[in-house]
C-alpha cells in the first residue's frame, strides 16, 4: 500500500490538475460558512486507517479537489482533458447486502435513499444519506441521534427544514432499518469503518 501511495503521489506531483475556470477569487463552500480557493500544489494523498489496523477506514485524503463545491468538480481537467466522475450509487448498501450475499439491485430495491410513505425530494435523500453513515458507524440509538443532530447543526443551510418541520429523527431512523431490513443488523454495528475499508480498495 506504502509503495503504491507513492506512486500515485509520484504521478499527481508531475501530472496539471486544474479548473481553468475557478474564479482567483474562490467561492463559497456548499454552507456558504467559507471562501474555498484552489491551491494548485496541493495533490498530496494519504490514507486514513481507523482502531489501529488496516482492516478499518484506508480511504484517502488531502488534494484540493476533495474539498470543492460538487459543481466544480465536473470541470476539472488533467493535462488539459475533460474529465467524467463516475458515481457509485448507494455504495455503502449496495456493500451491506452484499455481505449477506445478497445483490442489491437484481432483487428490485430501488432507490435506497427513499422511504415508502415519505417525501421523494432530493434534500430528504440528502439527510437519509447522513443517517446511514452515522448510524452504521454509532454503537446504538443514543449516539446515532447524537452525531446525526450534529451534522444538521453543521450545516442549517443545508439540514435546516428539518427543525423547521419538526422532523422526528428517531422515527425516521428506525423507518430506514425497516426499509433495509435484511442489513437491519448493521444499524448500530460499528461498521461504518470497515465498509470505509472496502471502498478505499476500489479506489485503489
Amino acid at each position: 500500500m506504502r509503495t503504491s501511495l507513492t506512486r500515485y503521489n509520484n504521478l499527481l506531483r508531475r501530472t496539471c490538475i486544474d479548473i481553468p475556470e475557478f474564479p482567483t477569487e474562490g467561492v463559497l463552500s456548499t454552507s456558504g460558512s467559507r471562501t474555498i480557493h484552489i491551491n494548485r500544489t496541493n495533490k498530496f494523498v494519504r490514507r486514513v486507517f481507523n482502531n489501529g489496523n488496516w482492516e478499518d477506514g484506508g480511504r484517502f485524503y488531502g488534494p484540493w479537489w476533495q474539498n470543492i463545491p460538487k459543481q466544480w468538480r465536473e470541470m476539472i481537467r488533467i493535462e488539459d482533458e475533460q474529465t467524467i466522475e463516475w458515481d457509485y450509487s448507494g455504495l455503502h448498501i449496495v456493500l451491506l447486502y452484499a455481505l449477506k450475499e445478497m445483490n442489491y439491485w437484481e432483487i428490485g430495491g430501488g432507490d435506497p435513499y427513499q422511504l415508502p410513505d415519505r417525501e421523494s425530494s432530493e434534500r430528504l435523500r440528502r439527510l437519509l444519506k447522513i443517517i446511514l453513515l452515522v448510524a452504521i458507524n454509532a454503537q446504538d440509538m443514543t449516539k446515532t441521534l447524537r452525531g446525526i443532530h450534529r451534522h444538521i447543526n453543521l450545516d442549517l443551510e443545508e439540514y435546516g427544514w428539518v427543525r423547521e418541520e419538526g422532523l422526528e429523527i428517531r422515527e425516521l431512523v428506525n423507518e430506514f432499518a425497516e426499509r433495509h431490513q435484511p442489513i437491519k443488523e448493521y444499524f448500530f454495528s460499528g461498521k461504518g469503518v470497515r465498509l470505509q475499508n472496502f471502498d478505499s480498495r476500489i479506489a485503489e
